[in-house]
Formats: structure tokens, sequence, C-alpha cells
């Protein structure tokens, strides 16, 4: 199984201080506002925005530090959570093409808590072999998507 790890300083700069550490830092500081009876609709909308920003992070883990290939399995790996898909098992992919090699993934139709990932291919070990990979696994198993249909693998 081919082992495509982030970069553990990036992974720490792009990850973990935004999403955890700011996000947290900003709710609480919202939720405080709250409490003092200082509420308007900017603090509201920042309590939904930084709740969902830490849902993502910490309870759906979207945010893969691992990601291992295999000709029959794929598993992204979060914070010590491993969720594992057999291709076989695999009914849906959609992938969505974002800035820099960046990805957003549905598996089988992405739940609350599994199957939603966001990676950037380039901050990973072999990159450019993750997004090659995951573009051929889209292509297979979703030949009339328009991410694979504008882009050429």
């Amino acid at each position: 199984m081919k082992e495509h790890i982030h970069d553990k300083s990036k992974y720490i700069a792009s990850i973990t201080i935004p999403n955890v550490i700011l996000s947290g830092l900003l709710l609480a500081y919202n939720i405080y506002l709250v409490v003092l009876g200082r509420v308007n609709s900017m603090t509201l909308v920042m309590i939904v925005l930084c709740g969902y920003v830490l849902f993502n992070t910490l309870v759906s883990k979207s945010y893969p530090e691992v990601v291992r290939l295999s000709d029959h399995a794929i598993e992204f790996e979060s914070f010590g959570k491993i969720d594992r898909y057999e291709i076989d098992d695999i009914h849906s992919i959609y992938i969505k093409g974002l800035a820099n090699k960046g990805l957003y993934i549905r598996i089988n139709g992405g739940k609350l808590v599994r199957g939603r990932y966001f990676l950037k291919s380039k901050k990973f070990s072999y990159g450019d072999e993750l997004f090659t990979h995951l573009c051929q696994l889209e292509k297979k198993k979703n030949p009339n998507s328009v991410f694979i249909k504008t882009n050429s693998y």
C-alpha cells in the first residue's frame, strides 16, 4: 500500500493551527459575547462558521494527514482516525478541483461524519502521483464526471 504523508510542519501550519486553535479561540470568544449579551448577526455567523470548521476537523476528520492507496483499497487518516474504503465497495466518487491541486473528495455520497475530504495533493509526499491516482479512480468509478471531462487523466 502506497502511503502519502502530509508534510508535518505544513499540516500544523495549515490545518491544526487555523482550524483547531484559531477557530476554537474565535468560537469561545463569540460565545463569551453571547453570554455578555452583545449578540449581533456577525456573532451568530461566526459561531456557526467556527463550529462547522471545528466539526469538519475534529469530528468528521475531513482533512487527512495520511492517504494510503493500493489496487484494492484507499485509506484516509486524520488525528488517529482511519477511514478505509475497499475499491470494489466505492459506488460513487466525486472530485472537485480546488486551487493549487487542492481537491474536495466525496466518496459514496459523503455523509456528515464520513466520506468528505479536503486535501492539497502538492503538500503530500508523492503529491502528483496521489493526484493522478485519485483522478484515475474517479475516471473508473464516474466516467461522466465534469472534473474528468475537463482534465485529461
